[in-house]
């Protein structure tokens, strides 16, 4: 291949991933401030942060390194949240918790039920974080948690 040849090669790749970004980015849900989405097939419900009901919550997480971690904080359960937005939850359904970058954690039926592990911790500036006390798979605590889709 000549010079000519991998300059245009390089410059068609760089155009095809500007073109998937913007696609990328003016398809994505967007989550108003302070909300929580919820999500089962085509039916949405927005929950607004600061109406729901926390309570205080604390226990342990694992982390990568199996180490374990005490965290607290004012929270929700992630089974009140399915409840609260009224949309259907059932044994054959899993629960992904997702972040504003797309970065998801997925959850049985059998794990969201269980009283004491599932949570969305709201922090003092609105961010929620889900947290799985008890889960080795640290890769299932999200930050920025956004939406929360029923699958």
């Amino acid at each position: 291949m000549n010079r000519k040849t991998i300059l245009i090669l390089i410059a068609s790749l760089l155009l095809l991933t500007a073109i998937a970004a913007v696609i990328h980015l003016t398809t994505r849900t967007r989550v108003p401030e302070h909300s929580l989405l919820v999500i089962s097939g085509e039916k949405q419900v927005l929950l607004d942060i600061d109406k729901l009901k926390t309570y205080e919550v604390s226990g342990t997480v694992i982390n990568g390194k199996g180490e374990e971690k005490t965290v607290q904080g004012q929270a929700v359960s992630l089974l009140e949240i399915v409840q609260i937005s009224g949309l259907e939850f059932k044994g054959s359904n899993t629960l992904a918790v997702c972040a504003g970058d797309e970065f998801a954690a997925a959850f049985t039926y059998e794990e969201v039920t269980k009283e004491g592990q599932g949570y969305l911790i709201i922090g003092e500036d609105k961010t929620v974080t889900s947290v799985f006390f008890g889960d080795k798979n640290a890769k299932r605590n999200v930050k920025n948690v956004e939406r929360i889709e029923i699958r």
